[in-house]
């Protein structure tokens, strides 16, 4: 090995090093030539002949690689992190991000939340990729992140504000509780259910109760027959495409999925686990193409699941489905009797399971009454003779509530409200008489029994205000007392989501078409109402 090449292309450090080593290794060459210690410059030790060739050879190649280690020591990524994500540019962000990712360092976590709201609402590339590269870093630290900001996370990277809180969901209960509100229907929702039901907690089965909608099928026939009906649903996500630019660092994408694959961990396990993937992008490649994923089952399946998973009981006993069957033989006496017993069956399964939740301490006692069913009756006429027209099957009588046209209204408005509250839907108010005059009777026999106006109500707490018995709530609302029908959509506080519908000006001759306008833009404004927008 020759000494003068390696000596000519690395500092002075290891000519430093040797005589340390030399010392160490071999003390009684060190004490024959006690020069070696005050030397700086290793020829002439070389020279004197000391050790060796061999020996000097191997110890001055340790030497070399011993100054290399210690010239190369290891960024301090926590200090540039700190340092770049109170830079101005995103891209300067975008490496803060990455060096706190690199630096283990959980105490980044204030600065990384800071660096991430002073760009939330910017949507360039270039900021999105700073906002996921800040993220990836709080990801990257486990960080435990106050339920405030993680809810401003989630209000765009929902997928990553629930990673996060998969470290310690009991701290953000409520928070979960208001998501599931707005996410319910996809990967998120399922997430988030999984977190709540990991917690038993309270909040999740009332969501799960007053968001079921179940659809019961009469099948009339002139013998006995049994069918029963299931489906499936599925839905997608998607990003639009961009390149990491040249000078960013990698990106981490961070993903939830249905199903296990490449890459995936089990984030949050449930009736419908949730896995994570994620997704390195180096500078120079393209990220965020569309992606989509198939979902379980429909969404009222899932709430069915659910619901027998808090109670710890096998699907099947749960005795519900989301399309159920039932078989009905055409008398001439008795088969509305028939029919309306089972529906009523269905209707008793739910509240058995509402007083079984009650009784597991799943659900608040004072909620127990406030429960209903959302189900729907379709009536399959298959019999061979249908010249006897079937019997129309008369709306439920519920306890409270008064039944116009075909709908079930509250009568008392703050239960009403509580229940918009509860449940996230607006009010439909409806001021009239019950059975009021020929206008109002008019408007019950035609649009509140259509089947789209029935169909459209399910997203609404119906409450009807007698303007002839209820004078005071009349006129603090402005209406008119012994009114015509008469249609308004507020939120829960009160404030109005679209026009009035006024039957006066027409005698309460009101189309369907009108209500289903009515309705669609009240149910329109309140989503964006609920949304921030």
């Amino acid at each position: 090995m020759s000494l003068s090449a390696p000596a000519r292309g690395i500092s002075a450090a290891p000519k430093a090093i040797f005589p340390t080593l030399v010392a160490h290794f071999f003390p009684d060459f060190f004490a024959q030539s006690p020069t070696l210690g005050s030397l700086t410059n290793v020829n002439p030790c070389l020279g004197a002949n000391v050790l060796p060739t061999t020996m000097r050879s191997a110890l001055y190649s340790l030497a070399i690689l011993t100054a290399a280690t210690a010239q190369e020591a290891p960024p301090d990524h926590a200090a540039r992190a700190r340092e770049l994500l109170k830079a101005p540019s995103a891209q300067q962000r975008a490496w803060g991000g990455w060096h706190a990712t690199q630096s283990g360092v959980e105490s980044l976590t204030p600065q990384l939340l800071r660096a991430f709201a002073e760009i939330e609402k910017e949507t360039s590339r270039d900021y999105r990729l700073a906002q996921l590269a800040i993220l990836d870093g709080l990801i990257a630290l486990k960080a435990n992140v106050p339920s405030p900001e993680l809810g401003r996370i989630a209000a765009k990277h929902t997928g990553i504000a629930l990673i996060l809180i998969a470290h310690k969901p009991d701290d953000h209960e409520q928070l979960l509780a208001t998501m599931l509100k707005q996410k319910s229907h996809n990967i998120h929702g399922a997430a988030i259910r999984n977190l709540l039901l990991s917690m038993r907690s309270k909040t999740l089965a009332p969501h799960l109760l007053d968001s079921l909608r179940l659809k019961l099928v009469l099948i009339v026939t002139d013998g006995p027959l049994l069918l029963r009906g299931s489906g499936s649903g599925s839905s997608g996500i998607g990003c639009g495409s961009f390149r990491v630019p040249e000078d960013f660092p990698p990106i981490t994408l961070h993903k939830l999925e249905s199903r296990a694959g490449d890459g995936c961990q089990l984030l949050i396990d449930g009736p419908y686990p949730v896995y994570h993937e994620r997704e390195t992008c180096a500078p120079g490649k393209a990220i965020g193409a569309s992606r989509s994923f198939k979902l379980w089952s429909d969404a009222n399946e899932q709430q069915l699941h659910y619901l027998s998973a808090l109670l710890d009981i096998p699907h099947r006993e749960l005795e519900l489905s989301r399309e159920m069957s039932r078989s009905v033989t055409y008398r001439k006496t008795g088969y509305l009797a028939d029919a309306i017993a089972e529906r009523e069956s269905v209707h008793d399964r739910f509240h058995t399971i509402v007083a079984d939740l009650v009784q597991a301490n799943l659900l608040d006692p004072a909620l127990e009454r406030s429960f209903r069913l959302d189900l729907s009756v379709e009536i399959n006429d298959e019999r061979a003779n249908k010249q006897t027209p079937l019997p129309r099957l008369p709306p439920r009588n519920i306890p409270g509530m008064v039944v116009i046209g075909d709908i079930a209204w509250h009568q008392d408005l703050a239960a009403a409200r509580a229940e918009a509250r509860r449940k996230g839907k607006p009010l439909l108010m409806h001021f009239g008489e019950d059975p009021g005059c020929e206008g109002c009777q008019l408007f019950a026999r035609g649009p509140l029994r259509d089947p789209q106006v029935i169909a459209a109500t399910a997203d609404f707490v119906p409450v009807f205000i007698d303007t002839l018995k209820d004078k005071e709530t009349t006129l603090r609302f402005g209406e008119r007392y012994g009114s015509y029908p008469v249609l308004r959509v507020q939120d829960h506080g009160g404030h109005d989501l679209s026009d009035r519908l006024d039957g006066n000006p027409v005698a309460g001759k009101l189309s369907i078409e009108q209500v289903l306008a009515l309705l669609k833009k009240g149910l329109t404004q309140s989503r964006k109402k609920q949304a921030g927008r």
